[in-house]
């Protein structure tokens, strides 16, 4: 082997060097890019289910509670007004004595 023959297979064992090296990093890059794609359908439902969630928030209102508790608001709302029925009556009746007094 002459010093022309040795830098031939140089050449070429630095081309192969080159070429597999390509290679590999082309392979990761498809590997980082799918991963990319699979991560931005990810954010993409996420997204979506923050839209939904909030659209649906803003349908309930500005007040959500259970049922438990708004069986409470409800039996405490219809005590208040029985309480205001009974104090309209009784003073509807003072108020016929007091015309009948007069």
């Amino acid at each position: 082997m002459n010093g022309v023959d040795i830098r031939k297979h140089i050449i070429t064992l630095l081309i192969g060097i080159i070429i597999t090296s390509v290679y590999n990093k082309y392979n990761d890059i498809s590997k980082n890019n799918d991963s990319i794609l699979v991560s931005n359908e990810k954010l993409e439902q996420f997204d979506k289910r923050i839209t939904k969630l909030e659209d649906d928030n803003r349908k309930l209102g500005d007040v959500y509670v259970t049922r438990r508790e708004f069986t409470v608001i409800v039996d405490n709302l219809n005590n208040t007004l029985k309480r205001v029925d009974d104090n309209i009556l009784k003073l509807t009746e003072k108020f016929y004595d007091n015309q009948g007094k007069k």
